[in-house]
């Protein structure tokens, strides 16, 4: 199987949202694709493939200096890929964080969904608090945060 993380751009994410893009982690991720572009930031944001197909995507968007917001869409087949996906998570966040002098990275997950909150705290994140209806669908999300 070949497997392999590069620097992600617009069309990977289009590529999830035409397949089989994982919807468990809300509707509010449907209005993802008008800022994909954004989140072409050098060093911040990542694609993972196999096989030649586009897992997930995810990076760290700058809040302000010190500061960052995670985010990630993943397709249905991130599951087939979790372990590596997680740990290049990882890896990714500690080296994002050293490169770019990031103390805080937080990011808002979807409440009641014991997969997307195991993820965040394998990844070393650690639940803050609840967003009541934070989501364009209304929904409540915990933010998690990971201090560095």
């Amino acid at each position: 199987m070949s497997n392999r993380v590069v620097a992600f751009k617009a069309g990977h994410y289009d590529e999830i949202f035409a397949g089989d893009m994982n919807h468990e982690v809300g509707e509010t991720t449907l209005i993802f694709g008008s800022h994909a572009p954004k989140l072409e930031i050098d060093g911040l944001s990542h694609t993972y493939i196999s096989n030649g197909h586009v897992i997930a995507v995810g990076g760290v968007a700058p809040l302000w200096p010190g500061v960052g917001e995670g985010w990630v869409v993943c397709s249905a087949k991130v599951f087939d890929h979790g372990v590596g996906v997680a740990r290049s998570t990882r890896g990714l966040l500690d080296r994002m964080a050293a490169d770019h002098n990031f103390h805080r990275i937080q990011s808002a997950v979807l409440t009641g969904n014991e997969r997307l909150e195991r993820f965040a705290k394998f990844l070393g994140f650690q639940r803050e608090g609840l967003m009541r209806q934070y989501g364009t669908d209304r929904k409540d999300y915990a933010i998690f945060a990971r201090i560095f």
